[in-house]
């Protein structure tokens, strides 16, 4: 064989073995690829578990408790919204960046390969990965709109919560106002029986002292009349009238004093 034959040759398997390792490698980086999306997709399978757990225990709570105020209900979906969103976030930044640096690498892997294959293939896999990054974007604005939804939910319980707070103020109050009135009437139909049992005891009394009197007057009638005696009456009468007046006002303070307490 002839140098030139040779040299064909020699060619020959140098182009094939370009060939073998530019295949094997593109193989490597569509495993890596491959291997990258199975991660990506585990680590948001991951999250998406923690973020159900983490609304059903919200939701648990939520329905073990009878009062929970506006702001426990703001605190608890803002950071249930912001975790889901800055996990979501940081997912889509770190594989947009793997994919680009990967990106990169092929290219200057193969921008000095002129075979039209592999070409071929690169830019089918660059399609391949533009369409799962579309893809992407399509399940980020999917997040954000769950997150929009979250808040309308949120304003939504917020608002029901402040409606069962005001009927709950008001309850509260009619209770008091019906608790205050009963306690009035109470304590009124208990100064009416005392005031009756006081008047009871005011006209037993004034009964008591008239017949007091008219027994003294009759006790003092029954003697001889003289001037000392016929004073002696007349000063004991005063005295029996005044005593049944003294008895009468201080009965009377003592009712009202009992009717402003």
């Amino acid at each position: 064989m002839s140098s030139d034959e040779l040299d064909q040759q020699k060619n020959k398997l140098r182009e094939q073995v370009i060939h073998t390792e530019t295949l094997n490698m593109m193989a490597k980086y569509q495993l890596v690829f491959l291997k990258m999306e199975i991660s990506m997709r585990k680590l948001a399978l991951i999250i998406k578990l923690k973020g159900n757990q983490q609304k059903f225990y919200a939701f648990r709570k939520l329905k073990q408790s009878n009062k929970y105020s506006a702001n426990h209900f703001k605190v608890l979906f803002t950071q249930i919204a912001l975790k889901y969103k800055q996990i979501g976030a940081i997912i889509q930044k770190k594989q947009k960046r793997n994919i680009h640096f990967a990106f990169l690498k092929v290219r200057l892997q193969f921008s000095k390969n002129k075979n039209e294959k592999i070409r071929k293939s690169f830019l089918q896999v660059i399609a391949s990965k533009e369409t799962e990054i579309k893809n992407l974007q399509i399940k980020e604005q999917e997040i954000i709109e769950n997150i929009t939804n979250q808040k309308l939910k949120e304003q939504d319980l917020q608002q029901k919560i402040k409606q069962k707070d005001l009927i709950l103020s008001q309850l509260e109050n009619e209770l008091r106002r019906n608790s205050v009135n009963k306690t009035l009437d109470s304590k009124l139909r208990n100064i009416e029986n005392e005031n009756q049992e006081m008047q009871d005891r005011i006209m037993g009394t004034e009964d008591s002292v008239n017949l007091f009197i008219r027994e003294m007057n009759d006790m003092l009638d029954s003697h001889e009349i003289s001037t000392n005696l016929g004073n002696y009456k007349k000063r004991l009468h005063q005295i029996l009238i005044l005593m049944k007046t003294n008895l009468m006002n201080n009965m009377l303070k003592w009712l009202n004093i009992r009717v402003k307490d």
